[in-house]
């Protein structure tokens, strides 16, 4: 059984994990220019299914305050791409809560009192954290938040999470 974990959105990711946890592949969300190359999405999918089970794990979009309508679009947009093509094979939505929350360092403290991190101060945090892992990952925000949610998948699967 493998485990395809999937950061949508055009900075997002795939990591292809194998049944002992360890990594079989790893993509950059495939673009051409501004928009998704979908020949090359259709091929990940192929060949992470080709021949093997595969439980396939994509974080659920959020709605996010603030967001223009253009960059709301481009999210639901990102995320009817992955549905579609992942369709083929069954997927399970995974929400970024869920897997984030074993993750340590959310929150640091301030004059004794516990204050949450900034977005960007996460991010980085969370790439630190799945390098910390697996070290042979990429620097990539998209692969490595991809690792996670596949390594959560997977726990979640094997009843240890």
């Amino acid at each position: 059984m493998n485990y395809l974990g999937i950061d949508p959105g055009k900075l997002g990711g795939f990591c292809l994990l194998n049944e002992s946890g360890g990594i079989e592949e790893t993509h950059k969300m495939p673009m051409i220019g501004k928009e998704y190359d979908m020949m090359a999405l259709s091929q990940i999918f192929e060949l992470s299914a080709m021949n093997i089970s595969c439980n396939i794990f994509i974080e659920t979009g959020i709605p996010m305050p603030g967001l223009g309508s253009k960059q709301s679009w481009g999210n639901g947009y990102s995320h009817g791409v992955l549905h579609m093509a992942a369709s083929f094979y069954g997927f399970e939505l995974i929400r970024s809560q869920d897997w984030q929350k074993g993750i340590p360092g959310r929150t640091t403290m301030i004059k004794g009192k516990p204050v949450k991190l900034k977005s960007a101060d996460w991010k980085k945090r969370l790439i630190a954290y799945a390098i910390q892992l697996e070290p042979s990952l990429p620097k990539h925000s998209g692969i490595c938040d991809a690792y996670l949610i596949a390594r959560y998948g997977r726990m979640k699967h094997l009843g240890m999470k």
